[in-house]
């Protein structure tokens, strides 16, 4: 049975919202201070847009790609979050594998992980909540929320947190239908143009569709260990865009996205090279591990103008990676950074 953990504490200082002037996120609380110097727990105030729910439209940019996508705008892959009749919300624990976008996009830090738990603070009751009031006062409220100076960290990249990850991912009974709306949502929140093709279709087999730089990027992702098929996979993709949605000016790459990297002495490897070689294709390679720390630890690659990706076995080599603490990972540890040894 689906566990619903929704932690609820009683407010103990009443916060005028519309004069908050900082927000101090902790990986296990967080909390509000105002201009007289009231400090309190941050809770969920049940935004007006909900983005630790959903995307807004200008984040995924639906209108740009040209092609048929899908236009859910859910955060979470799994449906493990939602949004009860105040406005609050609640996260089933069965369904959550731990991404961490919806602690990363929550303006006030309320939703936290707590012994692989997902933990949500809500006021106790409706008269304590300050959200509820009238439509304007709560429109300036979230601005005022949105702009005031922020500061810590509400997720703190570890070991542990990437074991929790790849354990409950694992164990989904619908991994593969999961796997590409992730992939999505954790490139839209590192600030890419990524769309991904629309469920029931079986014409478009491309898995996903990347703007970088003014090139299209082709993504194909792969959960299984044969990931030969991979690189041939993208040149179908490829073949498929230029016939059906390609201009003549279009610059095309492919991408392979894998839970884990194949050993060093993989025939994907070689292949990848052929590619590159014979029909002058680049196809980098990344793991969902790699984009998960990118995305644990902040980083926008929206202004990044260099490659971000790489086609050889060292991960650790993507530019970008150098801002993020990897040392607590072994060298090859699941394959998410490096092929093992």
């Amino acid at each position: 049975m689906s566990k619903l953990l929704k932690q609820k504490t009683k407010s103990m200082v009443e916060i005028p919202f519309t004069t908050i002037s900082s927000i101090t996120f902790g990986s296990e609380q967080s909390y509000i201070v105002t201009n007289k110097g009231n400090k309190t727990v941050s809770k969920c105030v049940g935004c007006k847009n909900h983005k630790c729910c959903m995307f807004e439209e200008d984040e995924l940019k639906l209108d740009q790609f040209g092609i048929p996508v899908d236009i859910r705008t859910n955060v979470c892959p799994t449906d493990a979050i939602s949004i009860n009749k105040d406005g609050s919300i609640s996260i089933d624990n069965y369904k959550c594998i731990e991404c961490g976008l919806c602690l990363l996009r929550c303006p006030l830090g309320a939703i936290h992980f707590k012994n692989r738990s997902a933990m949500v603070e809500v006021y106790e009751t409706i008269v304590d909540n300050p959200s509820k009031v009238d439509e304007l006062k709560k429109d300036q409220m979230m601005k005022n929320i949105l702009s005031v100076q922020k500061s810590g960290n509400v997720l703190i990249a570890n070991k542990d947190l990437v074991d929790h990850f790849y354990d409950k991912f694992s164990w989904l009974p619908s991994q593969y239908q999961i796997a590409d709306i992730l992939v999505r949502n954790l490139f839209v929140q590192l600030g890419c143009s990524y769309g991904i093709r629309r469920r029931g279709d079986v014409i478009n087999r491309i898995d996903g569709i990347l703007f970088k730089n003014g090139q299209i990027v082709l993504n194909e992702v792969e959960l299984s260990e044969d990931v030969l098929e991979s690189p041939r996979a993208v040149l179908d993709d490829v073949a498929i865009y230029k016939y059906k949605f390609a201009k003549s000016n279009d610059k095309l790459s492919g991408l392979i996205t894998l839970a884990q990297l194949p050993n060093s002495r993989a025939e994907m490897w070689r292949v990848v090279d052929d590619i590159k070689k014979i029909l002058n294709i680049d196809i980098d390679v990344v793991t969902i591990g790699t984009l998960l720390l990118l995305v644990w630890n902040g980083i926008n690659l929206k202004e990044c103008r260099e490659p971000f990706f790489n086609n050889k076995t060292k991960n650790r080599n993507i530019p970008m990676l150098y801002k993020v603490d990897t040392s607590f990972l072994d060298t090859g540890y699941l394959s998410i950074l490096e092929t093992k040894k």
